[in-house]
C-alpha cells in the first residue's frame, strides 16, 4: 500500500517491524495512516530520507489497536447473530 501513495521502499525501512508494529490494528487505520504519512512534502524528502518504520509511529498513535481478545469476542458475536438469521 505504500507505493500505491507514492512511497518508496527500501532497505532503510524494516518492513518486518512495520508489520509487526501494526498488527494490531485495523486496516483501515493502517490505511489512513499511510495517507497521513506520506504527504507531499514527506515525499518530497524522500531521496533525502528514505522511510523507515518509525516514520508511521505517530499516525498509529492516533487509532486504538485491536486486541486479540477483541477480535475473538466480535468474530463469535458475528457468528452467533448470523446462524440465528
Amino acid at each position: 500500500m505504500i507505493p500505491k501513495y507514492g512511497g518508496v521502499i527500501t532497505s532503510s525501512l524494516d518492513v518486518t517491524s512495520l508489520a509487526k508494529l501494526s498488527d494490531s490494528y485495523a486496516p483501515g487505520h493502517i490505511h489512513d495512516t499511510i495517507v497521513e504519512t506520506l504527504t507531499e512534502r514527506r515525499l518530497g524528502k524522500m531521496s533525502k530520507h528514505p522511510l523507515q518504520a518509525s516514520d508511521f509511529i505517530p499516525g498509529l498513535a492516533h487509532h486504538n489497536a485491536i486486541y486479540k481478545e477483541e477480535e475473538d469476542a466480535y468474530k463469535v458475536y458475528y457468528i452467533t447473530f448470523f446462524l440465528f438469521f
